[in-house]
């Protein structure tokens, strides 16, 4: 009876050593499990704090630049989920520079570039269509206090490829001393092109009579700033500005601007020919002062006070043609790549550039026209007292038109052909006939698209 009792007593003992070890085991691996688990939250939490890598394209002129990082900066210090990289052309484009990227593989999520640029890449699926984006968060977006018109410039019908960075149109340019020489009053909301034309032999000055004009009543129209000045005699390049479908240019009206730039040139001698004279139209008006008059547009302006504000100059309105003078309306616009992927952070990206806080900069800074209504309503009118015209460009955005959507070889042609015939290359039927034949040849193409 005792032994059993004994026996009985070890058979516990060893039984309560089991349990004791399988607790034990059982600690030991709830312990493992709970290390484990833990590890990988950790894992998990270190790679979601990784921030996101944004690569946008940097602008190329330095006043550009320079707002341009310092938005970056901003950025930085708000949130660390998301880090930008500047991309620089390498002194290339900066459109031909993202495209090469694109083709190497490396797509930058962010480029920017004019409406035509943007419809291009559009077309070509390159660009994010930002409908959707920018319908989903308008109501807490700042693209509720930009101009209409400004955001329907990267647009196309149920699409939109870009969102604008800054605000183009267009004012007449004069400096008041080359006036008071000659003694006309200054332009002014009345004047026409006829106008122009009539007192610019009064202001073209050949200082010796050597024979080499010295001072140019106006100066060639730059780059596409010649386009409205051909609305204005009635001249339309095609039938609809962001879906062209056919070549408008050989009418009567077309001709009469056309013809109205060649006796500038020509017979008046009032204009140099086209890229005859070197540098911007800012440095021309005020610091070279060698023209009197110039098309320009709200770029001009921010060009023009970075050179000096003791030649006294100012902007009026554009002069009228028979059919009006409406200025154009243009912006750069960021475009979003979508084969760089992290669309979502991109996006954040654009929005923080187009909020009002880097608006402000941007008018700080460079003094830009930009797309927020009430940033420009608000600040930009206030912060020059030069020119004082300058609220003839807030004005002119009512009633501006955009640029119709051309690119590739059709604006090539338009750039190509109407400087040829007004320099004096080849005659106006030829350069008609040519962009009639080039603008048809690229709409095909596009249909293609």
């Amino acid at each position: 009876m005792i032994v059993w009792i004994l026996k009985l007593d070890r058979s516990s003992e060893t039984e309560t050593t089991e349990v004791t070890r399988m607790m034990r085991w059982r600690r030991w691996v709830s312990a493992m499990l709970v290390a484990s688990a833990f590890l990988c939250m950790t894992a998990q939490s270190a790679f979601a704090q990784e921030p996101v890598v944004i690569r946008m394209m940097a602008f190329d002129r330095a006043e550009e630049r320079a707002w341009q990082e310092a938005v970056v900066e901003e950025f930085h210090k708000e949130q660390d989920r998301i880090r930008i990289e500047l991309i620089s052309g390498a002194g290339e484009a900066a459109v031909h520079k993202a495209i090469a990227l694109v083709a190497a593989g490396i797509p930058p999520h962010i480029a920017y570039g004019d409406p035509e640029h943007s419809a291009s890449w559009g077309r070509q699926g390159i660009a994010l269509d930002l409908e959707p984006l920018f319908q989903r968060d308008y109501e807490n977006s700042p693209f509720k206090d930009f101009y209409p018109g400004a955001l329907a410039l990267h647009s196309m019908p149920g699409k939109r490829y870009g969102i604008p960075v800054d605000l183009q149109v267009q004012a007449f340019f004069y400096a008041e001393v080359p006036f008071d020489e000659a003694g006309l009053a200054y332009p002014d909301e009345t004047w026409t092109w006829d106008r122009v034309a009539e007192v610019a032999p009064h202001l073209t000055l050949d200082r010796d009579g050597d024979g080499t004009i010295e001072r140019w009543a106006m100066r060639d129209p730059q780059y596409i700033c010649c386009w409205s000045l051909l609305w204005h005699f009635g001249g339309r390049f095609v039938d609809h500005p962001s879906e062209p479908t056919r070549f408008t240019g050989d009418t009567a009206e077309m001709r009469n601007g056309m013809e109205w730039i060649h006796r500038m040139i020509h017979e008046i001698r009032g204009m140099p020919l086209f890229d005859a004279l070197s540098g911007q139209t800012a440095q021309n008006l005020v610091m070279d002062q060698n023209i009197a008059m110039a098309v320009g547009n709200s770029l001009y302006l921010q060009q023009t006070l970075q050179y000096t504000s003791e030649v006294p100059w100012n902007i009026v309105p554009l002069p009228s043609g028979p059919y009006g003078n409406t200025s154009y309306s243009n912006a750069i616009g960021w475009s979003i790549f979508q084969a760089a992927g992290d669309i979502e952070e991109a996006w954040e990206v654009v929005k923080y550039f187009s909020s009002e806080k880097a608006m402000r900069m941007s008018v700080e800074m460079r003094g830009t026209l930009v797309p927020h209504l009430g940033v420009v309503r608000d600040y930009w009118l206030n912060q020059y007292e030069n020119p004082s015209g300058r609220s003839y460009l807030i004005d002119a955005i009512a009633t501006a038109e955009p640029l119709p959507v051309i690119y590739g070889n059709a604006w090539g042609s338009i750039y190509r052909n109407t400087r040829n015939y007004w320099n004096g290359r080849i005659t106006l039927n030829q350069a008609i006939e040519n962009m009639r034949v080039d603008i048809t040849n690229w709409l095909a193409e596009i249909r293609t698209e």
